[in-house]
């Protein structure tokens, strides 16, 4: 592991060379004996840099009675003690696997793990880590568990807006109900009405478009 940079170095991109001359052209410089230019340049590193607690994804590459060992990006091991195994998986000497009646841990097959402790070897980093805890495991039962989850929390969100429609739509009823009864409350109210001969009595809304009595009429036709 580099130590200044913090990590094992993946790959690198981004290269700009620092060291120019006036004009702008690119300069190295020959130290000592050595057979190479040096450059000053500013890169973009890719590290393999984890931390206890991290979780991680690796390839069985080796099982045993007391332990599973893993690759992870083919180069950094992983060791997994029995200690660090889930109390479900038992240890099948007759097909080499860890399994239990749901899954199955076998050569090649995928983890995901937390890492407990980091050793460093020099480019080589080693690991160990453990699979219990929640969303550890066989990567495919992971992501089966997780599907299961969203599901479930997607049926339940449905269910909770089916309710709230439900609730509006009887809100929207009770609205209706309330304004056909203001309708009628305003339709059968009185109103004063004053006729031809000057005297106020009172009708609904409904027969203030009569026509006047025949007495008011009578007394039209005199003035």
């Amino acid at each position: 592991m580099d130590r200044n940079l913090g990590g094992v170095v993946l790959s690198y991109s981004k290269v700009k060379i620092l060291t120019k001359k006036e004009d702008g052209t690119s300069v190295g410089t020959i130290v000592s004996l050595h057979p190479w230019v040096h450059f000053d340049c500013e890169v973009c590193f890719m590290l393999f840099a984890p931390q206890p607690g991290h979780h991680l994804v690796g390839t069985v590459s080796q099982l045993g009675a007391d332990h599973i060992s893993l690759l992870v990006h083919k180069i950094h091991t992983v060791t997994i003690d029995k200690s660090n195994l889930p109390d479900h998986l038992t240890y099948n000497y007759k097909d080499a696997v860890w399994a239990n009646k749901d899954q199955e841990i076998k050569a090649d097959s995928e983890l995901r793990f937390r890492v407990l402790q980091v050793e460093d070897h020099g480019n080589v980093l080693s690991l160990r880590g453990s699979l219990k805890g929640d969303g550890l495991g066989l990567l495919n039962s992971v992501h089966e568990m997780s599907k299961l989850s969203a599901e479930s929390l997607n049926s339940s969100s449905s269910v909770s807006s089916s309710k709230g429609s439900s609730k509006k739509v009887k809100s929207q009823k009770k609205s209706k109900k309330k304004d056909k009864s203001t309708k009628k409350l305003a339709s059968s109210t009185p109103e004063s009405v004053v006729s031809a001969d000057g005297t106020a009595s009172t009708a609904s809304k409904k027969n203030t478009s009569e026509p006047a009595p025949k007495s008011a009429k009578k007394k039209r036709k005199l003035a």
